[in-house]
């Protein structure tokens, strides 16, 4: 069979969704023979065993709509799939995941099975409160034992890296995790592997990062030994108020972490620069300064504290000769 026509008989059978189990696509018409041709072709991919997914709904697809997509087949292709942690539950949960591998991530109260486990799956042996589980709902239909945002933070702060575990957690508290009930399960984990990173990590969380970059930034800032600033710090210019990811007002410095989605995701390129200009300007006849930090700087952190540290100089020395102006 051609690339083409096993590609137009896959799409006119397809069923409405984006993962579909090998059992409904022999319902819809795309039996065995049809599959491992469209697999060969490259036309269907196969996530796991027993799940399935258009290569076209796969390539338009962002890296959390996969992402999505295979825990969606873990789910269909899985039964009794038990309660999903760490994190897959932050994913599930529409939380910030940044550079965390893959993997499913599966709570069970029994032996776990073959299919359950998986190369693509990492399970674990444990009892989880009742009042740890939420459910949520997915988009066939499905309904997905989960644990709470809460205990989702507090899973992951015990087992990534800090500055990928805040990116969750920070999330996870704009989004309205409770702050106390995080810390309620930290007391009440004492002794487990993990538990000190963990508060480490939950006690230097703060929602008012709206970003991974912002995240990554603000724990960079803490690690360079100087005075921390002010998240979301709000100023005014003659054109309005303004809000900068991070100011110190008494240097009258804002520093600006310039991820790609600022100008890309919200505003047409254009307007989106010309209005963040204007406001620059504006506020530099305030005798505010700036420090642009973007991804790349963040992965050569001592060339970033060098820069912070002669941002800072420089404000201070202008604002030591506002101050003998006046």
């Amino acid at each position: 069979m051609s690339h083409r026509k096993v590609m137009l008989d896959i799409q006119r059978s397809w069923p409405q969704f984006d993962v579909v189990t090998a059992r409904e696509l022999t319902t819809a018409g795309i039996g065995d023979k049809l599959r491992r041709a469209g697999v060969k072709l490259g036309v269907l991919y196969k996530l796991r065993r027993g799940a399935y997914v258009r290569a076209d709904l796969w390539d338009g697809a962002t890296l959390a709509m996969r992402e999505l997509m295979r825990i969606r087949a873990h789910f269909l292709s899985t039964p009794h799939a038990g309660v999903y942690t760490h994190a897959t539950a932050a994913r599930l949960h529409g939380l910030h995941v940044w550079d965390v591998p893959p993997l499913i991530h599966l709570s069970q109260p029994f032996a776990s099975t073959r299919s359950a486990r998986g190369p693509d799956t990492v399970t674990y042996h444990q009892h989880l409160d009742a009042a740890d589980i939420v459910t949520l709902n997915g988009p066939r239909g499905e309904r997905y034992a989960v644990t709470s945002p809460e205990r989702t933070v507090v899973d992951c702060a015990r087992t990534l890296e800090e500055h990928r575990a805040a990116i969750i957690g920070d999330h996870a508290l704009r989004e309205g995790a409770d702050w106390e009930q995080m810390h309620s399960l930290l007391r009440a984990m004492t002794g487990t592997r993990g538990i000190r990173k963990a508060r480490s990590v939950v006690a230097a969380l703060d929602g008012r990062s709206e970003s991974p970059g912002e995240t990554r930034t603000r724990l960079l800032f803490r690690s360079f030994d100087v005075p921390m600033p002010e998240p979301q710090i709000h100023v005014r210019s003659r054109v309005g108020r303004h809000r900068g990811d991070f100011g110190w007002r008494g240097l009258k410095l804002i520093a600006e972490f310039d991820g790609k989605s600022k100008y890309f995701e919200y505003h047409p390129t254009d307007e989106a620069i010309y209005a963040e200009r204007r406001r620059e300007r504006a506020l530099m006849e305030e005798n505010w300064s700036f420090l642009r930090i973007e991804w790349r700087d963040l992965s050569r952190p001592w060339e970033l504290k060098a820069r912070l540290l002669r941002a800072m100089q420089r404000a201070a020395a202008w604002s030591g000769i506002r101050d003998n102006a006046g």
